[in-house]
């Protein structure tokens, strides 16, 4: 996501006199469908964009935070939504793989009823240790440091296979759907989220504006994000059938931009570009923070920071799984909806399978 110096809790001292940990919990914002809205040029099939030992590296450091759990509620709530996918499905699922678990967002959501055994992947250690396990106590959670960008399980191993906020970091996305669709058995799904490409937009204007003015120029600091309509295509293409998407976007409010650039640090989402920016110059920050105020403040969040949610579903082909209903087997149209939420008319039943009566 965003550039923090190697020196960045250094330079987060340097501003001590300001408030870092006043986040707007009581302010999350969402606007849905977003689909199709925005535009991001495309990379090459086989370019590396992000250095995944860095990556870990950061997550490692994160882990060994005493603030840790502060900084999770981006995590915690789009792993809870995840979670809340798998209590649709009306199947059950004897083993569940967590591909890039993190600290076990995704498990502590999950019960007996949902999930028979929980396999966690991450390439940190420090992550997996701090996991707490599932919900359910009677479920076994199972723990495998791995990249998670290669999916080591073997072919037709998993019922279902979950990631959230996770897969935004891998090179390679095609690849890596192609990995998931094979660990899935017949019928199974692939539930997951990740970040896209409007995340932080808020940011990266603010550091693209202070870099030029005293600059000249500016440098790598905030990571390409997928476009929310090019997940659909690259799942397509790596096998998956009935692929559902939907985009979201929660804004957190923060005080100032250097809270932001803490919690992005303790959520282990520190810029990771291979050909990343080395530092941020001190007089940068101040004046990207100035213009972030100026530009996006508003009377709730002086600093409001955007993320860019894309969820999707996908499932390995097989002879059960779920299939679109026939064109026109609907039992009402959508010009009828308000009546039905003003209780104008009754919803459609077997004994009057149309629409209800006035």
């Amino acid at each position: 996501m965003t550039s923090l110096p190697s020196c960045s809790r250094t330079i987060l001292s340097l501003f001590h006199n300001l408030s870092i940990n006043s986040r707007k919990f009581d302010q999350i914002f969402f606007k849905k469908n977003l689909i199709g809205k925005h535009f991001l040029c495309t990379v090459s099939e086989g370019t590396i964009i992000f250095d995944r030992e860095t990556k870990r590296i950061q997550r490692n450091r994160a882990a060994q935070l005493d603030d840790y759990d502060v900084c999770q509620y981006v995590k915690d709530e789009i792993a809870y939504r995840v979670a809340d996918k798998v209590f649709d499905l009306t199947k059950f699922n004897d083993i569940c793989i967590d591909i890039g678990c993190g600290s076990g967002h995704i498990a502590t959501n999950l019960i007996k009823e949902n999930v028979g055994v929980i396999i966690q992947c991450d390439m940190s250690a420090g992550l997996i240790r701090r996991s707490r396990g599932a919900a359910d106590p009677e479920v076994p959670v199972l723990s495998v440091i791995a990249d998670e960008s290669m999916a080591p399980f073997r072919e037709k191993s998993a019922d279902l296979v979950v990631s959230s906020l996770s897969a935004h970091w891998i090179n390679d996305l095609e690849k890596w759907f192609s990995r998931c669709l094979s660990i899935l058995r017949p019928d199974c799904p692939l539930i997951g989220a990740m970040l896209a490409n409007e995340t932080l937009y808020e940011l990266r204007i603010a550091l693209q504006l202070a870099e030029m003015e005293r600059l000249g120029g500016i440098g790598l600091h905030i990571s390409p994000f997928v476009r929310a309509d090019d997940v659909g295509s690259l799942m397509s293409q790596a096998g998956f059938g009935m692929i559902t998407l939907d985009t979201d976007e929660l804004t957190v409010g923060y005080p100032n931009i250097f809270a932001l650039l803490y919690d992005l640090q303790g959520m282990g989402e520190s810029n990771a570009l291979r050909n990343r920016s080395a530092h941020i110059r001190k007089d940068i920050l101040i004046a990207a923070d100035t213009i972030y105020r100026s530009m996006f403040s508003r009377d709730d969040a002086p600093c409001p920071a955007t993320f860019q949610i894309v969820s999707f579903i996908g499932w390995r082909p097989g002879p059960l799984m779920p299939k679109p209903a026939k064109r026109g087997s609907q039992k009402a149209s959508f010009k009828d909806i308000s009546k039905f939420v003003e209780g104008k008319v009754s919803f459609p039943d077997d004994h009057n399978p149309k629409i209800g009566k006035e």
